[in-house]
This record gives C-alpha cells, sequence and structure tokens, in this order.
C-alpha cells in the first residue's frame, strides 16, 4: 500500500466533497454539525437530507465522522455501488480492521517527511504534529487515507493517522493493536503494551512482526464468514473483535443513500433500462437485512450500533420500507438547509484567514449578495467554486507574500479582483458550466446535455421548473443515458432536483447560470448544422408517427431526413416501427446497404413473420422505384430463427421469396 503524495494545499474545495482530512477547513456549519451530532447519538437510526449541493456528505465527513471517533464510536461510510450488503460488510472491515500494509505505508510517510520522527515517542509525534500549520500541505498528506497498491478506489484509513489526526487516543490504539493479537492466537498471551512512550519506530517493529501479521489475517478470517447475511457478519464483528476492545461501538453511516433508487430499477417500472444496473431486487434483500440488524434476532440485540442515512430530499418519500421498521425516523430526521448569510461570512473569511490573506469587506458582501437566495442562503458549492477561483487568481500569490512578509502584512481580495478581472459571480459560473460541457467524452453527450437544459429556461430568459420524467423519457432517446447526464448536472451543481405536489421537479440553481447555458446552446444546438438536420429529422419522425398513429407504413422520409437519420442512426432510439421507416427509405431511395442493415435490425426487434410482412408492403409499394438502382441479392441473417432473402434482380423485377429457415 502507498501513501499519498503531499498535495498542494488549499483554502477552498470547489465543487469536490470536503473529507476528514479537511476538517480544519470546514467552516460555516457549527450549529448544524451539533444538531446533527445531538441526534444521531441520542437515536439509533439518524436521518440526514437535504437538495442536492447542500453539502451533505462534507458535513458527514468533516464534522460528524471525527466528532463521532472522539467519542469512542467507529463510524464507517457505506456508498451502495453495486451490492449494498457487500458494500456494507467490505466498508465495516476496511473500518474496522484496516491492512497491516496500511498502518506501516502512514507510520513510513510520517517518518520520512519530519526528521528523527522514528525515534519520537508518540507523546512527541503528536505535539510535533498539532504544531504544523493548517495551510502546511504535510498536515494534510500525513493524515490522508492510504491506497491499496492493487486497487486505489479502496482507500484505507489506518488507525495510526486517527491516533494523529487526535480523533482517537492512544489508548484506543493500543486496544485495537492488543484485540488483533489476541484475537488471532489460540492461546492469548500478554504482550508489550502500546503507551504515549513508545516509539514510532518500536509501533513499526510490532505492526511488520510476523506475529502481528499472522494474527491479523487469523482474525480477518473470523471476521468475514461466508454467510451473506449482515446479522451474523455484525453479531460475529462484536463477539470476536468488540469484546476483545475496552470499548467498542460501530456507526454506519449509508452516504448518498438515493442510490438505492436510482441504481436498484425494478425493470417493469421504466420502459428503458441500462443492461449496466444492478439486480434490483437487491434493494429489497438489503431492507430486509437492515430491519434484520436493526431489530434484532430472538430477542438478541447488537450491543452498540447506530445508523444514519444520508441521501437527497427528493427521495424521503420512499423511505416506507425502512418507516416500517423504525417510525421513529420522523422524529430523528434533520433537514440541511443551505448556507446562512452569517455561515458563508464564515465559510468565506476563516480559510482565507488561515492561508494568510483576507477579503476586503465590499468584496465578501458582494459574493454574498450575487449569490444569496431569497435574500437568505447560500449554495455552498457555488460560493465554495467562486472562492476557490478568487483563491487561483490571487490568493495563492498573497498566501505566499503574506508567509515571506510576516504576521503584520495581511494582504486583500479586493473588490476590483472579483468584478472586473473574474466578471463576479456571474462570470465564474459561466466559465465553470462551459468548462464542464466541453469536458464531456462526446458530442453526442454535451448536446443532449444542452437538450435537458433547454427546457429549463423559458422564452424570456428565466427560470423554469420541468418534471424529471418529462426530461428523462424523450422520444428517441437513451433514458438510461439522458438519467446518467441529468445527474451529472446535478452533481455539478448547474441543476437541482427538489419534491413539489408528490413529483420530482428540476430547475437550474442559479440565474447566473442562464446567460452561459443560452450561449452554449447558441454555439453547440443552434449554429451546428449537423444537430440541426437531426432535429428536423426527428421531427418528421415524430410527426408520422403521430399522423399514422404508429401503425400505418403508408408514409415515407424525405431524403434528407433519412440520409441524416441513417448517418446518425447510433444517436437514436429505434422502435419497430420507425426501423421500418428506415428499411423503406433503405429500399425507395435505392441504397442497398442501408436497406440490408435497417432490414437486420428489424428482424432484431420482432420474429420472422414480421419481417416478411415488412418487406412485402416495402416492396409491393416501392418496387418499380427501388428496381432502377439494386442489383444482386440482399441475405439477412436472424440467427437462430432462420434466413431472409430480398433477391433484387437487374430485369427491374424486383421480389422476396418465402422466407427460409436453416
Amino acid at each position: 500500500m502507498t501513501a499519498p503524495e503531499p498535495a498542494k494545499s488549499k483554502p477552498y474545495k470547489g465543487t469536490a466533497s470536503y473529507q476528514v482530512e479537511d476538517r480544519d477547513i470546514f467552516f460555516g456549519r457549527t450549529a448544524d454539525a451539533e444538531r446533527l451530532l445531538a441526534r444521531v447519538l441520542s437515536a439509533r437510526l439518524t436521518l440526514l437530507h437535504a437538495q442536492s449541493g447542500a453539502g451533505k456528505t462534507s458535513l458527514v465527513n468533516a464534522t460528524a465522522i471525527p466528532e463521532l471517533e472522539r467519542r469512542g464510536w467507529t463510524p464507517v461510510r457505506v456508498l451502495p455501488h453495486n451490492d449494498p450488503i457487500a458494500s456494507a460488510r467490505s466498508a465495516t472491515l476496511l473500518a474496522v480492521m484496516p491492512d497491516p500494509q496500511a498502518e506501516i505505508a502512514a507510520i513510513d510517510n510520517v517518518m520520512s517527511s519530519l526528521p528523527g520522527a522514528a525515534k519520537m515517542q508518540i507523546e512527541e509525534l503528536l505535539e510535533a504534529y498539532d504544531g504544523l500549520a493548517v495551510s502546511d500541505p504535510l498536515k494534510r498528506s500525513l493524515i490522508a487515507p492510504v491506497g491499496a497498491a492493487d486497487d486505489a478506489a479502496l482507500p484505507v484509513v489506518p488507525y495510526f493517522s486517527r491516533l494523529l489526526r487526535s480523533t482517537i487516543d492512544v489508548d484506543a490504539f493500543s486496544s485495537h493493536i492488543a484485540a488483533v493479537r489476541q484475537g488471532g492466537r489460540a492461546h492469548p498471551r500478554a504482550d508489550e503494551p502500546i503507551t504515549e512512550k513508545t516509539s514510532i519506530g518500536r509501533v513499526r517493529e510490532i505492526l511488520a512482526g510476523e506475529d502481528f501479521t499472522n494474527c491479523y489475517h487469523t482474525l480477518l478470517r473470523y471476521l468475514d464468514p461466508p454467510s451473506r447475511r449482515l446479522w451474523p457478519f455484525l453479531q460475529n464483528l462484536f463477539e470476536v473483535y468488540g469484546a476483545r476492545r475496552e470499548q467498542f461501538a460501530l456507526i454506519l453511516i449509508f452516504d448518498q443513500f438515493e442510490e438505492i433508487f436510482t441504481r436498484f430499477v425494478d425493470p417493469g417500472t421504466t420502459v428503458r433500462v441500462s443492461a449496466e444496473l444492478p439486480d434490483w431486487r437487491l434493494r429489497y434483500d438489503f431492507f430486509e437485512q437492515l430491519k434484520e440488524v436493526y431489530c434484532g434476532r430472538l430477542d438478541e440485540e447488537l450491543p452498540s450500533i447506530r445508523f444514519l442515512i444520508s441521501m437527497r430530499s427528493e427521495y424521503v418519500a420512499q423511505l416506507g420500507p425502512i418507516q416500517e421498521f423504525a417510525p421513529e425516523i420522523d422524529q430523528s430526521r434533520f433537514h440541511l438547509k443551505l448556507l446562512t448569510k452569517e455561515g458563508a461570512l464564515d465559510a468565506i473569511q476563516r480559510p482565507a484567514n488561515i492561508y494568510g490573506y483576507r477579503y476586503a469587506q465590499s468584496c465578501y458582501e458582494r459574493i454574498i449578495s450575487d449569490l444569496k437566495k431569497e435574500d437568505r442562503y447560500v449554495e455552498p458549492a457555488h460560493l465554495s467554486l467562486v472562492c476557490e477561483k478568487l483563491w487561483d487568481e490571487k490568493g495563492r500569490h498573497m498566501a505566499d507574500v503574506a508567509s515571506a512578509a510576516g504576521e503584520f502584512a495581511i494582504p486583500e481580495i479586493d473588490l476590483d479582483t472579483y468584478e472586473s478581472k473574474l466578471h463576479g459571480a456571474k462570470g465564474i459560473l459561466r466559465a465553470f458550466l462551459r468548462d464542464y460541457l466541453t469536458a464531456l467524452p462526446d458530442d453526442t453527450e454535451l448536446t443532449e446535455s444542452l437538450e435537458l437544459l433547454d427546457p429549463l429556461i423559458t422564452a424570456s430568459g428565466t427560470r423554469n421548473i420541468v418534471e424529471r420524467k418529462q426530461l428523462i423519457d424523450v422520444t428517441f432517446r437513451d433514458t438510461a443515458r439522458r438519467q446518467r447526464l441529468l445527474q451529472g448536472l446535478v452533481d455539478r451543481t448547474i441543476v437541482r432536483v427538489e419534491v413539489r405536489l408528490g413529483g420530482s421537479f428540476v430547475e437550474i440553481t442559479h440565474e447566473f447560470l442562464i446567460p452561459s447555458i443560452q450561449e452554449a446552446m447558441q454555439e453547440f444546438l443552434v449554429r451546428n448544422p449537423e444537430y440541426q438536420r437531426l432535429k428536423s429529422a426527428l421531427q418528421t419522425l415524430r410527426s408520422l408517427g403521430a399522423t399514422t398513429l404508429g401503425t400505418s407504413m403508408e408514409g415515407v422520409l424525405s431524403r434528407n431526413a433519412f440520409a441524416t437519420l441513417h448517418e446518425q442512426r447510433d444517436k437514436v432510439v429505434w422502435t419497430p416501427f420507425t426501423t421500418e421507416l428506415m428499411l423503406r427509405g433503405g429500399v425507395f431511395y435505392g441504397d442497398k446497404d442501408a436497406a440490408a442493415e435497417w432490414c437486420q435490425r428489424f428482424a432484431g426487434t420482432t420474429d420472422d413473420t414480421d419481417v416478411q410482412a415488412a418487406l412485402a408492403r416495402t416492396i409491393g409499394v416501392f418496387m418499380p422505384s427501388a428496381s432502377q438502382d439494386l442489383d444482386g441479392v440482399i441475405t439477412v441473417s436472424l440467427g437462430a430463427k432462420g434466413v431472409v432473402e430480398l433477391e433484387l434482380v437487374a430485369s427491374g423485377e424486383l421480389f422476396l421469396p418465402p422466407c427460409r429457415t436453416g
């Protein structure tokens, strides 16, 4: 395992979530953190919910997790991924039993970064670490998670890092080491205790020793039974590991819990579901297992376990299966609102002060004035984005100057920098939107992202509110792709989703984004001839479907519409009706290759009889025109169904032989 490289330190995170190691620069949420912590400590299950962009994950990471650790809890942050049960188990083992190699990597990072650290006693090292300035990039890197060499997506937080950041004390660290030693031996024996006087070099020797490594792997096998169920897994964890700890209490934090409802989708409730989505039945299996853990089994309960669910507000109404066994969730819920103006001021000024600069009064007042909503609230992500841009523009240089000049010279970011150079919040957010759009992997994703944004702006240039389903379920477009693109816009705080009047509605997060969205639509949609041709051709498809109710085959696409749709066919979701229209166009306009492809596509959506009927309709109506340019034989494979041969002869006679199976 490898320790992280020291990254350049900065006072703001932009649109990224704050992590546990960022707690020293996380401001503006003191009262919210206290209220959330009070609910978690007083209730067995707590619900934290907010609109997207309010900062739920940052609040959990930078305040709840370190504060719970200080109170003796072991917080486990669980993301659903494609299997919430497996994710809960693996995340718990990573939090409770980090690999000794992760501990060693964290210690080696300290020893290589701080001169003489190997000979320091633990209490001396803690004092040296506390003496590092918050703005020193080393301070954050020494406590950052350690990435596994074979899987960097699974970062590990060693107990040594928790000790360094003072969220556990030496006794808790020593208790974990003792639990591993005793739990991995058939005959427990007394071991050398780890105290404040133990040297860092000696701690490393213990953790790297063969005896400790063997004990760790033996205990890990005990803690990871083959049963997939959460109850025996957690019960075994408390009985085998927890019993050997002086104090062991667990809190499972299910973050981004809305993914339970967005990932695990019943195919019967939606028109098109991506093949990449996991088995939807895992959702109900997970709820049943969570109920078993929460309620206990046969009058047995897990001694010290709590649950925190963090999710977007628009999905709270779907928590019925949890309310059935935990009705108190209605009393223990905590709604996180956007930042107040006072909290926003704190979030602007205090990180800057730590880094040795500040904002002129007129500058931060203008920032808050520009970003405030309803004259009361400020979007945290937008605030952090604006402040990060000011840091890049001027703050970083000011911090370096202040460091060289001493504490009596405190430079200021003035209003002119904010307004004239960066064009205020409006200019910063405009550049942010453009950067996001141009970073999308291809033109299709860019144009469809703008298609999602287009209905959210009224004809008069103001924000519009549109039902989410109306944006997602669009004829001829891939539903799963549009869901993913909409989620990308939500994650980047460009749009938000809110529950109103029993439905989910989407709106742009801030009026400042409207001009830049309109500019992007002009550039990438209105002035894009390829997109305009496709848009017109799709409208023709809609018109033919509307006038014939999608059943009559008397219509035909214009040559231009057919050519455009054939050229951009992979951008369209086809129905049997529209596929047959394209087959007819290929025959009618004498395009042998196109006719073959659309015949094959049509064959993949229906059975042999329908293919024969479609070809008969096509040939019967358009035979004179088609036979002028088509020669030879088109053979379309139907796989196990058989083979259809469309024979096109030069004599001017075009006919369909019987379907041959084989």
